[in-house]
């Protein structure tokens, strides 16, 4: 029981560390977008650039020190705080019923800042608790690379299964437009 409650623990780190990697990676590749994001909330360019740049270095460290035993805190820590900064970001863009894009994962997902927020926020705050609650020191270097592979691909193929659910009305459409 507790080598599949280690392994669940590890599974959680790992899903984290994908989902802040696309987060990053997305970004990263529509950084002016998301610059954008902070010049919606009425800060201004230098502001906004140095906001974006900061919440990128914070998701590839969340990214890269959850993973490991000995930065797993350090990672947690980063994620908590992340999370509370989302939390205040949608919680603000609901009040003052801003239309902003929320650019969580780049283009790959079209989301605005708000109620469709809080369910994500929701859901890493529940596997950050149960790492938290676990309390299970365990890292990627704990097991072999065969299983460290399985949990990296079923944490990838979750990641593609979001974006495809979040899209599949615009699949649909070019299905349509393909069959034409």
């Amino acid at each position: 029981m507790c080598k599949l409650i280690a392994e669940l623990v590890l599974f959680t780190k790992i899903l984290i560390s994908t989902i802040f990697l696309f987060s990053f990676i997305s970004k990263l590749f529509t950084f002016k977008q998301f610059q954008n994001v902070f010049f919606s909330f009425g800060f201004n360019n230098n502001f906004s650039f140095i906001a974006a740049i900061f919440i990128l270095a914070l998701e590839i460290l969340v990214s890269s020190l959850i993973i490991f035993k000995r930065t797993s805190i350090f990672g947690e820590v980063i994620l908590f705080f992340l999370i509370l900064s989302f939390f205040i970001s949608a919680l603000y863009s609901q009040i003052k019923r801003l239309q902003i894009s929320c650019n969580c994962f780049g283009e790959l997902s079209d989301e605005k800042l708000g109620k469709s927020t809080y369910p994500r926020i929701i859901f890493l705050f529940i596997l950050l608790s149960f790492i938290f609650l676990c309390k299970i020191e365990i890292g990627i270097t704990t097991y072999s690379f065969e299983k460290k592979f399985m949990l990296w691909f079923s944490s990838i193929n979750i990641m593609v299964f979001y974006y495809l659910s979040k899209n599949y009305k615009k699949l649909i459409t070019i299905r349509r437009i393909l069959k034409t």
